[in-house]
């Protein structure tokens, strides 16, 4: 199961970018659960395509709060973040 949050826009010729250090200055924060899953990726794609994900892991059963900094992902530009998704 793959949820994400996609900022091209339909109708416009350029994609829709946002820079992840300026909307998430003290990073992402994320309360997660499951009772099937025991891990989630978070994945950062930039305008260029490239993509670099970091590993939710040891998910349990009851709400656990998840932190995600500019600083765990590599080889990609902050500044042109085009989609985050969330692999299951």
């Amino acid at each position: 199961m793959i949820g994400f949050v996609d900022y091209f826009v339909i109708h416009e010729v350029t994609t829709e970018t946002f820079n992840f250090n300026t909307k998430f200055p003290s990073g992402m924060v994320f309360t997660v659960d499951s009772n099937n899953v025991t891990s989630v990726l978070v994945e950062l794609t930039d305008k260029s395509g490239k993509r670099d994900q970091v590993k939710l892991k040891d998910i349990t059963t009851f709400g656990q709060k998840y932190k995600v900094e500019g600083s765990d992902f590599f080889g990609i530009n902050l500044t042109e973040i085009r989609q985050i998704a969330f692999v299951f």
